[in-house]
């Protein structure tokens, strides 16, 4: 319930950051960080017999939930992965880009002056 309340609060916050700011993702790191950690509890309960006895609608299926658990983890950690590598493949592209472009101008710039000079 408190982890609700924390992601509600956050959530909250990035839409006032956005409406003074302008930027979209200015509060995103703390959205992650509050889902890795909830991740990480949610994990816990379910592998820690006694909690997942405890705090799980369906206490006597563990064994069955946690593997299921586990594929679906596993499955947001892939697509994350993927997600990043394609934004840094986005991001080198660009550098690369940028750098080309730097190299055109200064060139132009050499040989206007050379004109000039």
């Amino acid at each position: 319930m408190a982890g609700a309340a924390i992601a509600v609060a956050i959530a909250a916050a990035g839409v006032g950051q956005f409406v003074l700011t302008g930027e979209p993702h200015a509060l995103s790191g703390a959205n992650n960080a509050l889902a890795v950690l909830l991740l990480l509890l949610l994990v816990t309960v379910v592998a820690v017999p006694r909690l997942a006895e405890r705090y799980l609608v369906l206490p006597h299926r563990g064994v069955l939930l946690a593997g299921r658990f586990a594929a679906l983890i596993l499955s947001f950690g892939y697509v994350a992965l993927q997600s990043v590598q394609a934004g840094e493949r986005r991001l080198l592209s660009i550098e690369s880009e940028l750098s080309v472009a730097r190299r055109m101008q200064l060139g132009s710039l050499l040989v206007v002056d050379v004109l000039d000079g």
